[in-house]
């Protein structure tokens, strides 16, 4: 079972309940790796691709989105 870090100073609060250092971790309470200063074990995803390096499709999200083919607002009044 993991333990909060001995180095830790104060307290964090999570999942109602209060650790310092050195108090164990209760089970089934996720924590990140820097309270405890152990890396957890990877947790596979059932509902990931076989494949993590399979194509996506050509997303760019820093692309320039192209022009509105209307133009948006109101319309300009013509006299």
């Amino acid at each position: 079972m993991a333990k909060i870090r001995e180095d830790f100073e104060g307290a964090v609060h999570v999942d109602g309940f209060v650790l310092v250092a050195g108090d164990e971790v209760p089970e089934g309470v996720r924590i990140g790796a820097h309270l405890t200063g152990v890396e957890p074990a990877p947790v596979e995803d059932p509902d990931t691709d076989e494949d993590p390096d399979a194509d996506e499709g050509d997303f760019d999200p820093l692309a320039e989105e192209p022009a509105p083919a209307k133009p948006r607002g109101r319309p300009k009044k013509v006299q």
